[in-house]
């Protein structure tokens, strides 16, 4: 089960950087394509296994920023019974990184 949480730690943390690496920057591909598509993945996957590293490592504060975030996306949430859901998920997701992170 472990193996299974980190690979899906490692495949959220890519996603994440790549969306905000093209949210911060406009990016331009010169040349071939498939190369610059394959760096650019493979900075990501890097991105990703070192993100997934420092949440495990330091799991604790991991997860206190996870319940802090899950707070924050509920203070914009208009509907009561959302709130309710979106905390709930964020607790679940910090409890499942505590979790692995302490085993």
């Amino acid at each position: 089960m472990s193996n299974s949480i980190v690979l899906i730690l490692i495949i959220f943390y890519t996603i994440a950087s790549l969306v905000i690496y093209h949210k911060i920057f406009t990016v331009y591909y010169f040349g071939s394509l498939t190369n610059n598509l394959l760096k650019e993945l493979f900075g990501a996957f890097l991105a990703g296994l070192i993100l997934t590293g420092l949440t495990l490592y330091f799991w604790w504060l991991a997860a206190i920023i996870i319940v802090l975030v899950g707070l924050g996306f509920a203070g914009k949430a208009d509907n009561p019974q959302g709130k309710k859901v979106i905390i709930g998920v964020f607790v679940v997701f910090a409890i499942i990184v505590a979790f692995v992170g302490y085993n």
